[in-house]
């Protein structure tokens, strides 16, 4: 069946209808182990989440040493990949979603019943690959901004918006990876990339295009200081849900 993306997000608003508090108790309960799990690893490091892969320079390094920073990086690595088996959970809940089924609190911990060891060693390869795909351009910067030069600056930029694109392409081909593990718990890591990757050929640019279809309705739900996202999250998640019943043939 040829469902659009206005027709997904519909068939998504009557699911949620009525089971919106309960999804965004979930959510805050998953919000808040995040935080909890990020606040530990900063109190025993000594570090501070303000230290962000994405955000850091040259200075920020300079100032907690090198080998501090490779620690913390190395944490926050190893902390994703632990959060990757609650992201399992927050799939299974909007997939019940998707298909009328009742959801609970205890769902969230579903990956860790399920071979958590597969989420982890997926989520450590789309890390490995995104990390390929934006180091090298960052360095490049980082050292182009420790030596002052606008050449290396340059270069760095242009090899990191390389990078970026890549990176896209590469999380939309791996996009479903997560919603197999959670669909089928004997599917190995591994064969969930590949799946992925072959369910989404040709069907990238409707992904990307749902994405951005959500731009408008996440900019106000981060109006009055993010207490919009609540709604607007559980929306997206079931959306993505129906994406995957969509393309795998259930709807």
């Amino acid at each position: 069946m040829n469902i659009s993306s206005k027709e997904l997000k519909k068939i998504t608003r009557n699911q949620l209808s009525g089971k919106y508090g309960t999804f965004i108790g979930i959510n805050v309960l998953y919000i808040l182990i995040t935080l909890v799990a990020s606040n530990l690893m900063d109190l025993v490091l000594g570090t501070s989440s303000v230290l962000n892969p994405l955000t850091a320079t040259s200075a920020t390094v300079e100032t907690l040493g090198i080998s501090h920073t490779v620690v913390y990086y190395l944490s926050t690595f190893i902390l994703s990949l632990i959060l990757s088996v609650l992201d399992i959970g927050l799939l299974k809940i909007a997939l019940d979603t998707a298909r009328g089924y009742d959801i609970r609190f205890q769902d969230l911990f579903f990956g860790f019943k399920h071979h958590p060891d597969r989420a982890i060693l997926a989520q450590g390869v789309i890390l490995l690959l995104t990390y390929l795909c934006i180091l090298p351009g960052s360095g490049l910067c980082i050292y182009g901004y420790r030596q002052k030069s606008v050449t290396l600056l340059l270069a760095g930029t242009a090899v990191l918006c390389v990078g970026l694109v890549i990176y896209l392409i590469l999380s939309l081909m791996f996009s479903q990876t997560m919603f197999f593990l959670t669909d089928y718990i004997d599917i190995k890591a591994i064969q969930a990339l590949k799946e992925s990757v072959r369910i989404m050929r040709g069907k990238k640019g409707k992904l990307f295009y749902l994405h951005l279809s959500f731009i408008g309705i996440y900019l106000l739900g981060a109006i009055a200081c993010g207490i919009g996202l609540l709604w607007v999250i559980p929306y997206m998640q079931v959306t993505m849900a129906n994406f995957y019943r969509k393309i795998t043939g259930e709807i």
